[in-house]
């Protein structure tokens, strides 16, 4: 039996799973992401990267990666010279350690 779905319901559906994947995203990500280009400056910062870290992104994208926090700083080093990914890792940072 050959069934056609209405375009309205395959939206609502495509709808559904966005709204999961940005969910599931937001859960993933609530420590903050930053992006960095291969000179070690910075190219993004999320929002909630900014507040972790105590800085502004739109004040210190394309500024060198030497302005983060010294854990945050090896890690990227560290991927930048491997090539591979740093994955799994928590860092602890103290109080107040933002650039800002």
């Amino acid at each position: 039996m050959l069934m056609d779905v209405p375009p309205k319901a395959t939206e609502a559906l495509e709808d559904e799973k966005l709204a999961n994947s940005a969910e599931i995203l937001d859960q993933c990500l609530a420590g903050g992401i930053l992006a960095i280009d291969g000179q070690s400056r910075l190219t993004a910062l999320s929002p909630a990267a900014e507040a972790v870290l105590g800085l502004s992104a739109c004040s210190r994208i394309g500024q060198s990666i030497e302005i983060l926090p010294a854990p945050i700083r090896a890690v990227l080093e560290r991927s930048l010279s491997t090539g591979q990914p740093d994955l799994e890792r928590q860092i602890s940072l103290p109080a107040g350690s933002g650039g800002e």
